[in-house]
């Protein structure tokens, strides 16, 4: 991938659980890293593919290797927000992530 092709600044968050003075979890997202990504479209095939995995995966993200996604975390864009179903190495030099996205539900 050409570095060049980076052309959007992401944050990724991480939810943290606290619990409030009546005992209930209260479930707020922390930012964990702002980097750069490559948004694309999930071609046919991938899309195929991806319905075995879930549902609705709508967009791909490429990012640099090394923040410790998981499918745990989340990414915004702006006002954006996807959660993230797939992590994918791309490569054996762990130069860069596949961050496979699908919009969160509001």
């Amino acid at each position: 991938m050409n570095p060049g092709e980076l052309d959007t600044l992401v944050t990724i968050q991480r939810a943290t659980e606290t619990r409030a003075a009546n005992g209930s979890v209260i479930k707020t997202w922390a930012d964990i890293a702002q980097v750069w990504a490559s948004f694309e479209p999930i071609s046919g095939r991938e899309a195929v593919m991806a319905q075995q995995l879930q549902a609705s995966v709508s967009v791909k993200a490429t990012i640099r290797y090394g923040t410790g996604v998981t499918v745990r975390d989340r990414v915004t864009d702006g006002s954006r927000v996807y959660d993230v179903t797939r992590v994918v190495d791309v490569g054996t030099r762990h130069s860069w992530q596949e961050l496979w996205l699908v919009e969160a539900k509001s």
